[in-house]
C-alpha cells in the first residue's frame, strides 16, 4: 500500500467490492474484461476488508501461486522416470525456473496490482501444467484429470480476461 490505487485499481474495487452484484454484471457485460476476477474480489473483501493492502493481497496469492506452477512445470519437463542423474537435474531446473520466476518485475508488478492480470497468469500456468499432464502421462487416470484441470483452468482464464483466449 505504498502507492494509492490507480484508476483501474479503483475500478476494480468499485466492481468487487462496493457495487450490488447484479451492478456489477451489467457493468462487465459491457466491458472487455469478464466478471471471474471481480466476483472473486467481491468474496475477497469481506474477509480482509477494502484497504490496498488488501485489495492488492488478493493478486499476491495468485503470483506466489504462479512462481510455484512455474517451478513444477519446469521440473515436470526435465523429469525423466528412469533416470535418477536426469530427476535431480529436474528439480534444480524446477527450483531455477521458481526462483527466476519470483524475481521477474514482470510477474512482480502483476502480484502487486489489484487487476485481474496476476490471476489470469495463474489460471494459464494451471492450464499449462493441466495439458502438459493430459498429453505427457502415461496413466489413464493421470490424463483424465490433466483434461479437466486444463478444461477448468482455461475456463477460468477465459472468464477473467478475454486475451486468454489467444493462449488456448
Amino acid at each position: 500500500d505504498a502507492q494509492s490505487l490507480w484508476y483501474d485499481e479503483g475500478y476494480s474495487a468499485y466492481l468487487g467490492a462496493h457495487l450490488p452484484l447484479g451492478q456489477a454484471l451489467d457493468l462487465t457485460v459491457k466491458d472487455i474484461v469478464p466478471p471471474l476476477y471481480y466476483l472473486l474480489l467481491r468474496g475477497w473483501t469481506p474477509l480482509v476488508g477494502t484497504g490496498e493492502y488488501a485489495l492488492r493481497f488478493l493478486s499476491v496469492l495468485f503470483g506466489t501461486l504462479a512462481v510455484a506452477l512455474i517451478a513444477r512445470i519446469g521440473r515436470y519437463l526435465l523429469e525423466s522416470p528412469n533416470d535418477s542423474e536426469a530427476a535431480r537435474h529436474a528439480i534444480w531446473g524446477g527450483w531455477l525456473g521458481g526462483a527466476l520466476a519470483a524475481i521477474s518485475p514482470a510477474l512482480i508488478w502483476l502480484s502487486q496490482d489489484a487487476r485481474m492480470y496476476g490471476p489470469l497468469v495463474t489460471w494459464t500456468l494451471l492450464a499449462t501444467w493441466g495439458l502438459l499432464r493430459a498429453l505427457l502421462a502415461t496413466a489413464t487416470r493421470a490424463r483424465r484429470l490433466g483434461w479437466a484441470l486444463f478444461v477448468g483452468a482455461g475456463l477460468a482464464a477465459l472468464y477473467t480476461h478475454t486475451v486468454s483466449a489467444f493462449w488456448l
